[in-house]
């Protein structure tokens, strides 16, 4: 049997490329999962975002945004002075400038008909566990 002998600069320069091209591979399946994370947590928070006239769930957004040092980061949003919705009686001209007001406040929850307090959090932290799961599943798929 005849065997192969490859230089050992050679070897480990191709493992690094393997190694490499794996992680890139990785880091593409997980900013890949973003979105469907992104829209776990908002799912999980719009029925426990206080209603009144629905111009704050209506304002319930998520954006994925990927950094050049290739984190990527979901952020789930609600209200804003930039952000408009339909108009309605809280927000006649469609802004919803009171969501962080409404989010730390008990008192302020109590004056909508249905929702509770700190409901982007709680939405988030009850998100965890399917979010391991969302991003578990989309790294399987690397070592089919």
């Amino acid at each position: 049997m005849k065997t192969a002998k490859i230089p050992m600069q050679k070897a480990v320069s191709g493992m690094r490329k393997a190694y490499k091209d794996f992680t890139e591979i990785v880091e593409f399946k997980a900013f890949d999962a973003m979105p469907d994370i992104g829209q776990l947590v908002l799912d999980n928070t719009l029925p426990i975002t206080p209603r009144d006239t629905g111009a704050l769930r209506n304002s319930g957004r998520f954006t994925v945004d990927r950094k050049p040092n290739k984190e990527a980061i979901v952020a789930i949003s609600f209200g804003g002075r930039n952000y408009r919705v339909p108009p309605t009686r809280n927000a006649p001209k469609g802004y919803v400038d009171y969501a962080i007001i409404v989010h730390e406040n008990l008192d302020n929850v109590a004056a909508f008909n249905q929702g509770e307090e700190q409901f982007l959090l709680k939405g988030g932290n009850k998100s965890l566990k399917q979010a391991q799961n969302v991003l578990r599943n989309k790294l399987r798929e690397v070592l089919k």
